[in-house]
């Protein structure tokens, strides 16, 4: 997030500067704080966070669409993963969060074929790697 600050690109400093927080808070939730919550209401509350960031990822996904083809991919598989994962907690149903891990992974291999993109042709000095440019 702080590179793309300097880089000058505010959605991708508020895309990436979401996504860390958000997977920091979601691990010390599931270790720290669910043994504090009552039992009854750890996967309602699970899902509950999972759907909020549903949410943003909704909004980011919209705003992605002036971007480029990649990276709406990966936003729209990071919501559908997050609308699967939250409707496995809030349901206790391993074949929904099952679902969800899956789509986890494959926004995951696209994430690091962006980033790989990014990356190489920062160091090119030209795009090398195709993402489809959005841009108008």
């Amino acid at each position: 997030a702080i590179l793309e600050i300097f880089r000058g690109n505010l959605f991708g400093a508020v895309v990436f500067g979401t996504y860390g927080p958000f997977w920091v808070i979601y691990g010390v939730l599931q270790t720290l704080y669910a043994s504090g919550i009552p039992a009854s209401a750890v996967n309602s509350a699970v899902a509950l966070f999972l759907a909020m960031f549903a949410v943003l990822t909704f909004y980011f996904t919209i705003a992605s669409l002036r971007t480029d083809m990649v990276l709406v991919a990966i936003l729209a598989l990071i919501f559908i993963g997050l609308v699967l994962l939250a409707i496995g907690a809030g349901t206790s149903t391993t074949g929904f969060t099952r679902a969800g891990g899956w789509v986890t992974l494959a926004f995951a291999v696209l994430a690091w074929y962006h980033a790989a993109g990014d990356v190489i042709s920062a160091t090119f000095g030209r795009p090398v790697l195709p993402v489809g440019s959005l841009r108008r």
